[in-house]
């Protein structure tokens, strides 16, 4: 049995895609998105949280 994707402590999954924008040679555009691909999982806690005070995570507007 596979986890439930629904779940809310499932991993967030992403599909992200990568476009090359401006003149930009082929082999160094596959360089970064191999560099991409290796890195295919980001652990929450490597993300530092916003500190501006506008950003806040919570919506003012809900009860």
């Amino acid at each position: 049995m596979g986890v439930d994707p629904l779940s809310p402590i499932a991993p967030a999954r992403l599909r992200a895609l990568l476009l090359p924008v401006g003149k930009i040679k082929r082999s160094r555009f596959l360089s970064f998105a191999a560099r991409l691909q290796a890195e295919n999982v980001v652990r929450l806690g490597d993300i530092s949280p916003d500190g501006r005070p506008n950003r806040s995570r919570h919506c003012r507007s809900a009860p």
